[in-house]
């Protein structure tokens, strides 16, 4: 079999999309006030009409399962509805037998794949064995890369996390190329932004040189922030209407760092318009440590990334990859 040869671009724009995803990989934490089983969210479904549909038989497929619009993912025609907790299963089945409906799913949840905590110089925590600095730049060998390119501004990159909080932090200067937030239909992805999304657009495009802070693995590209959650988690259903946007509005690459076992027809479908629009998908493997796929890096056209290990780690623990395999445990890099 023959591969074609990479271009030296499309190959460091690839680094650059894997290394944002593969810094999430800690344990996902306990969500249970989004979910109501696994994974899953406990008053919304995720529906898709058929295109014979008309207004009316919407209005009647979720009057018949007590259900009301909430929003709708337009590139996708997925409607986002809400129902009572104590009539999601029943809506479901209802909605599932409808004539007009193609399908009728759970909205699932992922959570962020690293808790950061609020203490100053965090990096450089003995307890994290990051004394060295940032040895994850070398052993990825970003340095080496940076000799080819640093990327450029017309490469966007959309941060598909909690949106940034970019105040008092001169490494942000002119790297922000816009803003959208998905859970209110704004620009403002600052006011409720959570502490996980700022890291996450850091370490893809950091300003370099500037005798601040530190340098992101893509310092000449531009951010796209795209709020689809918080520090708690997401639903699937707003990573879904994210990556449309991001699609719709000129990114390059597009980053999921979130993981839950939750599948999903809506993301899948979001995944794919991102993917024919000419974006590269990446996402965190994540680190629940099951022999199970973890989603959204196990869709297909995602680039599932894992962490690597630290110059003089060796771990003989085990974790599970995005698609059930298991490979050596590192600290996050």
């Amino acid at each position: 079999m023959r591969f074609a040869a990479i271009p030296r671009s499309s190959s460091a724009l690839l680094i650059t999309a894997l290394s944002i995803s593969l810094l999430f990989v800690a344990p996902v934490t306990s969500g249970a006030s989004m979910s109501a089983g696994p994974g899953y969210a406990s008053d919304q479904l995720l529906v898709k009409f058929r295109p014979s549909a008309g207004r009316a038989d919407v209005a009647r497929a979720l009057m018949s399962a007590h259900a009301s619009d909430k929003s709708v993912i337009r590139d996708l025609g997925v409607h986002v509805v809400h129902v009572s907790p104590s009539r999601l299963e029943s809506a479901l089945w209802s909605l599932r037998h409808f004539p007009n409906v193609l399908y009728a799913e759970h909205d699932g949840v992922v959570k962020p794949q690293e808790v950061l905590p609020n203490d100053p110089y965090f990096l450089n925590s003995g307890a994290w064995n990051l004394g060295g600095g940032a040895w994850g730049w070398y052993v990825t060998h970003t340095t080496q890369a940076w000799d080819i390119t640093r990327g450029a501004p017309s490469t966007v990159i959309a941060i598909l996390d909690t949106g940034i909080k970019p105040s008092g932090l001169a490494d942000f200067d002119g790297q922000i190329a816009s803003t959208w937030n998905v859970l209110n239909g704004t620009s403002d992805a600052t006011t409720n932004a959570g502490n996980h999304g700022t890291y996450v657009a850091g370490v893809a495009a950091l300003a370099m040189n500037n005798g601040a802070g530190n340098a992101g693995y893509c310092p000449q590209c531009r951010l796209m922030v795209v709020q689809v959650g918080n520090d708690s988690g997401a639903y699937l259903s707003d990573i879904a209407a994210g990556l449309t946007y991001a699609a719709d509005h000129g990114a390059r690459v597009a980053n999921m760092s979130w993981a839950g076992t939750s599948n999903s027809a809506t993301l899948q479908s979001a995944i794919t318009y991102a993917h024919d629009h000419g974006l590269v998908l990446t996402a965190a493997a994540g680190n629940s440590n099951c022999n199970c796929p973890t989603y959204p890096s196990a869709n297909q056209n995602v680039l599932a990334s894992q962490a690597s290990p630290t110059p003089l780690e060796t771990s003989r623990a085990t974790r599970t990859t995005a698609r059930g395999s298991r490979s050596p445990r590192p600290k996050a890099t």
